[in-house]
């Protein structure tokens, strides 16, 4: 007997069912959580990587995200993205910035998500071989990106330390 698919709510990615049901903090289903889990420990077990971890905690997290929030992980999210794609920054230099934004008192905007959010998932990075994952990691993460276009200005804005 063939379990059920589930459709994630954030993605859209289709999985069958993993009978697990659990209270995420993002807008996916447990089967897209348990897959991006996955991914993680792959970046984690191969230093070659190194450099895309942060990068992955982005992209699923912009992905992910409520359909309107002012949280601030979805502020970093965001400016992880911008500053990983954009400005070429490191893993290590993202965590950095994201360090020196939370010591600064501020109240986040409310970023209100776009209904297509990127037409490549976690699922693109699982399929694909050690040889190709950095560059299908890259492709899901510019896909995000690329869907959160009409919040690019904040993004920009919160990084120059501009209110918004």
């Amino acid at each position: 007997m063939s379990r059920p698919a589930v459709a994630c709510p954030g993605c859209g990615l289709e999985l069958p069912s993993n009978g697990w049901r659990g209270d995420l903090r993002v807008l996916a289903s447990t089967e897209c959580w348990e897959l991006y889990g996955e991914i993680q420990a792959a970046t984690i077990g191969d230093a070659s990587l190194g450099r895309f971890r942060q990068l992955t905690v982005d992209t699923y997290l912009a992905q992910h995200a409520p359909a309107r929030s002012s949280s601030i992980g979805v502020a970093f999210a965001l400016l992880g993205l911008h500053l990983s794609l954009e400005l070429g920054r490191s893993g290590a230099e993202v965590r950095a910035e994201h360090r020196r934004l939370a010591e600064t008192p501020r109240t986040w905007p409310v970023f209100v998500a776009p209904a297509d959010r990127g037409r490549r998932t976690v699922f693109d990075v699982a399929i694909a071989d050690a040889a190709e994952r950095p560059a299908a990691i890259e492709a899901w993460s510019r896909s995000v990106w690329d869907a959160w276009s009409d919040w690019h200005p904040t993004v920009r804005a919160l990084l120059a330390g501009a209110a918004p």
